[in-house]
């Protein structure tokens, strides 16, 4: 192990490793973009936003928020860029780089 953190909450879902980029969704907590080299956390955003990963560009991180809405971050800040109302669609299926 090069690293470890702390992020406040379980991790149940699958963290994502993006180049050198780590996203993790701890449960309830939000996501986290980790350098993944060296473990600095580069942004966080809290629960009220996205709380799972959905998938990647070279530009954007799309992720469902509580309400199931795909929410578009920007992948350099992680601040929301737009959200689709997609709640009703249950199923999501991430794309794995």
């Amino acid at each position: 192990m090069r690293w470890q953190t702390v992020v406040g909450a379980p991790i149940f879902e699958t963290p994502r490793l993006i180049q050198d980029d780590l996203f993790v969704s701890p449960d309830a907590v939000g996501m986290f973009r980790f350098r993944a080299r060296d473990g600095a956390e580069i942004w966080n955003r809290p629960a009220r936003g996205v709380e799972k990963f959905v998938g990647a560009t070279p530009e954007a991180i799309f992720g469902s928020d509580r309400s199931m809405n795909l929410v578009r971050l920007s992948r350099q800040t992680g601040e929301v860029q737009g959200a689709l109302a997609l709640n009703r669609f249950s199923i999501r299926v991430p794309n794995d780089l």
